[in-house]
């Protein structure tokens, strides 16, 4: 007999550095057979390359007495464990330095994140901290008389345009102040990028003059007039509403760009009305351009590709550090200003887009975000930008990972926006991946040296064992006067001593064999009759394990035994816990619960003339319809799970454990038949053999799954069914089954004879189901 074990490497699926699955598939080589296994393993060694097709790399295939087959290489025993312990050493090594790399990145990045935050957010405090100040003071000074506002109605108000002049220079923030009085008086001092300074008065309402001012504050030309009443602004009305310091909405300014006022009421001390004494509104703006700009000094600090955005609860966006489009152009004709400012996800900007609807799916809506949160999320293909935005992308690719912190901003005056810091993981990743890179060329180098000296070992080994060798096959042959001389290592050297003194002794061994034939063809004498009668035992045994008509076939035949079985049905049935049970108890116990349950499925199958075919741990298998054919094999089938039902039920009462059989019906063609030449088993294969598997494992706790099939050959019969509908079977799809229920009526008369206890059960299982 010969036996062949061959070892191969495959891909489970097309490789790449990112799924470094493999299997080792292993071929058990009888005379007759052979015995295919398939043993999936994890390989930490992160592949550059990708594998679309199977790889074999035979490690092994020895064949004693075949001359076509390769035998095993003692070289190749003492080269491979060195290549392989090398990769598989400096792989793991470089898979866990980048693993840890990543956790490093990821940890840098949450630091970076809330450093860019706390400076993002005290900018902010010290950009939005001018413009109040200063309304508050101008209002607190008009309060306290120091600013005359009826000196607005005079024609020229200088000392008022002076004082907004100063705060103005002092305060580089701030794009306008202003002051507007109950009586409709209006004095703006504010920049303008085409005259510099410009100052708009209104004393004779609705008229609003605009001058051009020089650095002093005097007048040097007219610009132009226009119609203007301060008390139809929203600023205005919102702060004679409130009666408090506060923001205003934010709106596009005359020259196209999104601003922000912040504005308070000037009381009237002396004449308190049902007004509560409003003498006017002081009012300061803001460029949020200029947000825009601080954002991209931070954001370029933070790293490479970073971004920072601000965005209002309603998505709109307030600024970015890319400097990208806020606004879309109106519609001609339009006077919907706020029609006009975009949203996050309406963004040219690819980044800003993607990142504004994943906020939306990880975070839900803006105005629910009232803490801090991290996520991350992939620039998939939805975000890639088209052609002619390609070039903001800035370098980052489709598919890379994005770091995402969204930070609440607000005052007590008004403002709540929400902050959004995006870090790719590209911008961090740079040096980890160089250092992987690295780690692979070191396991190159290291490769080829453990090559060579593997080579060099394996060729001082070798070649006195060859030496060796050809003096073996020599004696083989008839030549026992054999010589050898001993390698350049100890341990050879004593074996080829060793090996002379064999050859010296091999002569008189077969002398002394000679004289002992004589007295053994006696002792075989004896020992055949005694074999004769051991013989008889092993057929009794034999019975035990196979059908008698499989066990007729191997006497006669030492092929293959294997037959195609048009209609068969075949039962799986598997002990639901018995694993957490088995746990909590000894070997012992669980060996000997076992033995008395199957004991008692093997007495149901007998009495129904139904074949076992197996038992696997806690599980059973049994099928109708072989070796023997049957027409009724779905009817036996069916009886016996009801059978076996009614055995795990009593017997799980009588041992007082919580035992559930779970059980899975198939019918249609198997084969059948013997593999292997020892430790013989009748085993089934098969597409049905497999599906019968796949009901068992998806069905539940003391109920019977048949497929479709099944259910066509029971249903006739009375039997009661239910449809359970699709459900997914594995390798197969979507797959239509049932519930087997009950008995037929003729079925339950059979029962209530006393030939079985599956009336009981019957009446058990009905209500619950």
């Amino acid at each position: 007999m010969s036996v062949n074990l061959s070892l191969g490497l495959l891909p489970l699926i097309p490789l790449s550095h990112s799924s470094p699955f493999c299997q080792f598939r292993c071929q058990f080589r009888f005379p007759d057979s052979v015995l295919p296994i398939s043993l999936p393993i994890l390989l930490p060694i992160p592949l550059p390359i990708p594998l679309p097709i199977p790889l074999p790399i035979f490690v092994a295939n020895f064949v004693p007495d075949s001359p076509m087959r390769h035998r095993f290489s003692l070289r190749s025993l003492l080269i491979w464990p060195f290549v392989l312990q090398t990769i598989g050493t400096v792989g793991l090594v470089g898979y866990l330095s980048f693993r840890n790399g990543q956790l490093a990145v990821q940890k840098l990045t949450t630091q970076l994140q809330d450093a860019g935050m706390a400076r993002v957010e005290g900018q902010l405090d010290r950009f939005f901290v001018e413009p109040l100040g200063a309304v508050q003071s101008n209002a607190a000074a008009a309060t306290l008389g120091q600013l005359d506002l009826e000196a607005l109605q005079r024609e020229n108000p200088v000392e008022i345009r002076s004082y907004l002049l100063q705060q103005l220079q002092i305060f580089p923030n701030i794009d306008g102040l202003y002051l507007a009085s109950e009586l409709g008086a209006f004095l703006c001092v504010c920049g303008s990028p085409e005259f510099g300074v410009v100052e708009k008065m209104v004393q004779d309402v609705p008229q609003r003059e605009q001058y051009q001012l020089d650095g002093a504050g005097d007048r040097l030309a007219f610009l132009k007039a226009d119609e203007f009443d301060p008390r139809t602004r929203p600023w205005y009305r919102n702060s004679k509403r409130r009666q408090v310091t506060n923001w205003s909405d934010i709106y596009v300014f005359t020259d196209g760009e999104l601003g922000i006022t912040a504005s308070t009421p000037i009381e009237d001390r002396v004449n308190q009305g049902a007004d509560r004494g409003l003498r006017g509104v002081a009012g300061a703006d803001v460029r949020l351009t200029q947000i825009s700009r601080f954002l991209d000094g931070i954001a370029s600090k933070i790293s490479t590709n970073s971004q920072l955005f601000i965005v209002e609860r309603s998505g709109e966006l307030v600024a970015t550090s890319q400097a990208s489009a806020l606004l879309e152009s109106a519609p001609p004709g339009s006077s919907d200003i706020a029609s006009v400012r975009l949203r996050g996800f309406e963004s040219d900007d690819p980044v800003v887009r993607a990142t504004t609807r994943s906020i939306t799916q990880e975070l839900g809506a803006f105005s629910q975000i009232q803490a801090t949160q991290r996520f991350r999320f992939r620039l998939d293909r939805a975000s890639t930008p088209s052609a002619p935005h390609r070039q903001q992308l800035n370098g980052l690719e489709r598919g890379d990972r994005q770091f995402v912190q969204v930070f609440p901003y607000g005052d007590r005056f008004g403002l709540d926006w929400l902050i959004v810091l995006v870090v790719p993981e590209s911008d961090l990743m740079g040096d980890i991946q160089a250092h992987t890179r690295s780690t692979l060329q070191l396991c190159g180098v290291a490769l080829v040296i453990s090559i060579g000296l593997s080579i060099l070992i394996a060729r001082l080994l070798s070649e006195p064992i060859q030496r060796m060798s050809q003096a073996v096959s020599a004696i083989s042959q008839g030549d026992l006067h054999q010589q050898i001389s001993g390698g350049r290592t100890r341990e050879v050297g004593l074996l080829a001593q060793a090996f002379n003194r064999m050859s010296a002794n091999l002569q008189a061994s077969f002398e002394a064999l000679e004289s002992a034939n004589a007295t053994l063809e006696e002792r075989v004498k004896a020992r055949t009759a005694e074999l004769v009668r051991e013989k008889e035992k092993s057929e009794l045994l034999l019975l035990n394990i196979l059908p008698r008509k499989i066990v007729d076939q191997l006497k006669q035949s030492h092929e293959p035994i294997a037959k195609n079985f048009e209609e068969v049905s075949v039962l799986f049935a598997d002990l639901v816990g018995f694993t957490a049970l088995a746990s909590e108890h000894s070997a012992a116990y669980i060996v000997g619960l076992l033995n008395q349950l199957f004991c008692q499925f093997d007495d149901l199958a007998e009495r129904h003339q139904l074949e076992k075919i197996k038992t696997i741990g806690d599980a059973y298998m049994i099928a109708a319809g072989l070796p023997e054919e049957r027409a009724d094999h779905a009817d036996a089938i069916a009886r016996m799970a009801f059978g076996m039902l009614d055995v795990v039920q009593r017997f799980s009462h009588q041992s007082q454990l919580n035992l559930n059989l779970r059980i899975g019906i198939n019918s249609g063609m198997v084969v059948g038949g013997v593999i292997g030449s020892k430790k013989f088993i009748y085993d089934l294969w098969g597409d049905t053999v497999n599906v019968a598997s796949r009901m068992e494992s998806s069905g539940s706790p003391s109920r019977i799954q048949v497929s479709e099939t099944t259910y066509r050959k029971l249903k006739p019969l009375g039997y009661c069914l239910e449809a359970r509908g699709e459900i997914e079977i594995k390798g197969k799809g979507a797959m239509a089954t049932y519930w087997l229920l009950g008995l037929p009526s003729e079925a339950t008369d059979f029962l209530v004879s006393g030939k079985s206890h599956e009336l009981e059960l019957l009446e058990r299982v009905r209500p619950k189901i």
